[in-house]
């Protein structure tokens, strides 16, 4: 059956309205065109009305979202692909606060039409692809092309995992939740380590419990130059990947062995020899002792007294938590509270008992010979520590 009322297209209303604007008889227009008059008067009253030359919308659902506050939503994702759905609306009205409001489902809706949906963020290192990294990129590239390929090649690399796992999914009735019985404490972390060499194989592996150290890494190295004989010595070299996040700690820098020099220790003394000590027994509260008894000894020769082994853990533990609570919110920590514990480091780690200075000034009046004594006796209980 035919239509009754024939449409008329955009490309005719545009051509009337032209004639209308040039003030011309749009009339004479329509009629060649076939339009009919009463067509034509409303097609330019509307336009003087609304402003508006297109057809108004017929049926259908109406778009709320039109194309531009579309595009506008899409390039404010591609610059902070981390807002939420109430902070891409707030944004939105503000940028075109005359457009039409919207609601979070809406927008969600018109993300999934755009194939944008909502997926799980992974972190990427801040300094992946900075100048610097850049620049010891393309050393390390130069260096290898230059001489590394000419000589016998070692690979050193680490895994660390822990035999604690677990299943984090799984099937019950809607509505209902899922709980299960778990262990209170995680299992100690493992680290796996092995050097590699392209015409010998495997040259040295170890599983070490509790992270790896700068040790661990120098261990491999004499190994595997022993491996490779004589004339490998001081050519094998574990690369920057290997050991940059096994023995740099937050704030404190490389674990020490030992507690060196003449001075009372500093308190970034006692952490890296706590760090170090940690790495090697895999039990803090074993390494909070050994690192105590270690520190005490500098005192007892200084023959400065001090407060209880008891207090010196509970102050050392204090220490610790504080460098913890630090290094968990690095990202988000204010810096005053990191200047201040970065410029507390280098001082004296005091365990001095609130006496410590009168008793200080008596043993001041000792000869050298019971000096020398107390030392003496000094040294062999913490041999006999030591031993047992």
């Amino acid at each position: 059956m035919p239509r009754r009322h024939r449409i008329t297209s955009a490309t005719d209303r545009e051509r009337i309205i032209e004639a209308y604007r040039a003030e011309q008889d749009f009339l004479v227009v329509a009629a060649a065109l076939g339009v009919q008059l009463t067509t034509a008067y409303s097609i330019v009253r509307v336009y003087q009305r609304e402003n508006r030359v297109e057809a108004a919308h017929a049926g259908g659902r109406h778009k709320i979202i039109d194309n531009e506050t579309l595009d506008l939503i899409v390039m404010l994702l591609e610059a902070n692909p981390m807002m939420t759905l109430r902070e891409i609306k707030e944004e939105v009205m503000d940028i075109f606060p005359t457009k039409p409001h919207f609601s979070e489902v809406t927008l969600s809706r018109y993300l999934e039409g755009e194939l944008i949906s909502l997926k799980m963020s992974r972190d990427s290192p801040a300094e992946r692809n900075s100048p610097a990294v850049k620049e010891a990129r393309h050393a390390y590239a130069t260096w290898m092309l230059a001489t590394g390929l000419q000589q016998q090649l070692v690979y050193i690399d680490e895994t660390g995992f822990n035999l604690w796992t677990k299943r984090t999914y799984s099937r019950a009735r809607r509505g209902e939740r899922v709980h299960r019985a778990v262990g209170g404490q995680r299992g100690r972390n493992t680290t796996v380590i092995a050097a590699i060499a392209e015409h010998c194989g495997i040259l040295y592996h170890e599983i070490h419990y509790g992270s790896s150290s700068s040790v661990y890494i120098h261990t491999i190295v004499e190994e595997s130059e022993s491996q490779l004989g004589e004339n490998a010595k001081g050519t094998v070299r574990p690369t920057s990947s290997t050991t940059r996040s096994a023995t740099e700690i937050y704030l404190v820098g490389q674990p020490a062995s030992s507690i060196r020099g003449s001075k009372l220790p500093t308190m970034r003394q006692v952490l890296k020899f706590f760090f170090h000590t940690e790495n090697e027994s895999g039990d803090r509260q074993e390494t909070f002792k050994k690192t105590v008894r270690n520190v005490l000894t500098f005192w007892n020769l200084a023959r400065i007294k001090t407060i209880s082994e008891r207090g010196c853990r509970e102050k050392l533990t204090r220490l610790w938590e504080h460098w913890r609570s630090l290094q968990k919110s690095r990202d988000r920590a204010a810096k005053d509270k990191v200047e201040n514990f970065k410029s507390q480091l280098d001082l004296l780690w005091d365990i001095g008992a609130p006496d410590a200075v009168e008793d200080f000034e008596k043993n001041r009046l000792l000869t050298p010979a019971d000096k020398q004594q107390d030392i003496a006796s000094i040294k062999t209980n913490a041999e006999k520590k030591k031993r047992s």
